[in-house]
């Protein structure tokens, strides 16, 4: 835990090695995420996922994500997996949010799902410094985050190269 950044100099954990906790108590920092009906105004499903390792918010999210998004369809012999919205695309804007948010604001990432898209809203905005051209143009990564950073790219959900908003592009 010491190598991998989550102890204070006190040898407590720090916010990264809260964040990492199987259970904490960061009930303002977690994942809230709506599916939505026809407008706002419909509410179909809420779940708050909080007070949880955000290794277990990103899994439980993704599950959500596929209960909502994927289905299987008969083609002859065979059930074939179906996606909606790319969860290619929903990996990657997720593992973005978790990785570059601003942890000490008191809010969730806000998840938004309707029928035909998926909207994810994470605390902090862009970095100083980096316009909104450059942001989706997706060749300059600034890392906000990097003792979270360095665990999702050990565990092989970010590359930590800035290639993620072209990899979202490229899945739609």
């Amino acid at each position: 835990l010491k190598t991998l950044g989550l102890f204070d100099r006190d040898g407590k954990y720090n916010i990264a090695g809260e964040l990492f906790a199987d259970l904490n108590g960061n009930e303002l920092f977690g994942v809230d995420i709506v599916r939505f009906g026809k407008s706002n105004n419909q509410i179909l499903d809420r779940e708050t996922l909080n007070n949880i390792s955000i290794l277990s918010q990103y899994d439980k999210a993704i599950e959500i994500f596929e209960r909502y998004y994927q289905y299987e369809e008969i083609e002859g012999y065979s059930r074939v997996k179906r996606e909606l919205i790319s969860i290619e695309a929903f990996r990657e804007a997720l593992a973005n949010a978790i990785v570059h948010r601003i942890w000490d604001l008191n809010a969730h990432i806000q998840i938004s799902m309707y029928e035909n898209r998926v909207e994810i809203n994470s605390p902090g905005g862009l970095p100083k410094g980096i316009s909104i051209e450059d942001y989706l143009d997706g060749q300059l990564s600034v890392l906000r985050n990097p003792i979270i950073a360095n665990l999702f790219y050990r565990l092989r959900i970010i590359e930590k190269f800035g290639t993620g908003i072209r990899r979202i592009n490229s899945a739609y």
